[in-house]
């Protein structure tokens, strides 16, 4: 039964079922996201954050200028 749950989740959403299994609810979100957009004619940003760099936690003295701290 899981393996039938997980093959239709994949169908609806587009992605192959091993981003259902690594990925969790993130991708299946996004993949909705994107088909709709893409429907509409608009463009999804791609947004680069840096792991490095917490906005309220950094604890480097001389951090990046892109952090409040």
């Amino acid at each position: 039964m899981y393996l039938f749950n997980y093959i239709e989740m994949a169908r609806v959403t587009g992605v192959p079922m091993s981003f259902l299994l690594t990925r969790g609810q993130a991708i299946k979100v996004f993949s909705q996201i994107l088909r709709k957009a893409r429907q509409k004619g608009l463009l999804v940003p791609n947004i680069r954050v840096r792991a490095q760099c917490l906005p309220l936690r950094c604890t480097r003295p001389l951090c990046c200028s892109s952090c409040f701290c």
